[in-house]
């Protein structure tokens, strides 16, 4: 019985995470472009994008950080995976906006 409660409790958050995605969702495999962390924040605020990170946020592992870089003038962003010495640029783009509360 304490082992059926224990797999209960272990499956549940998967389920619970499955459900919420729906079968309609699967694993796409992404080509990313990595390098030296310090050298991606140097492209990030060279005169020519000048992008300033807008917001930051851990993995639930505490393993890696990710960050918004923002050029206001400009509306362009990147979207950057990083450790303490690896970044991966996850996207860029332009005509971005700021929807924080409101419908996308």
């Amino acid at each position: 019985m304490f082992k059926k409660i224990i797999f209960v409790f272990l499956l549940l958050p998967f389920s619970m995470a499955y459900a919420q995605i729906g079968p309609d969702f699967r694993e796409i495999r992404k080509t990313v472009i990595c390098g030296p962390l310090e050298t991606i924040m140097k492209g990030l605020a060279d005169p020519d994008i000048q992008e300033k990170p807008v917001w930051v946020g851990e993995d639930e592992k505490g393993q890696t950080n990710y960050s918004l870089f923002y050029n206001e003038k400009t509306k362009a962003f990147t979207l950057v995976q990083f450790t303490k010495t690896i970044g991966c640029i996850l996207g860029i783009g332009y005509k971005s906006e700021f929807h924080l509360g409101r419908p996308l």
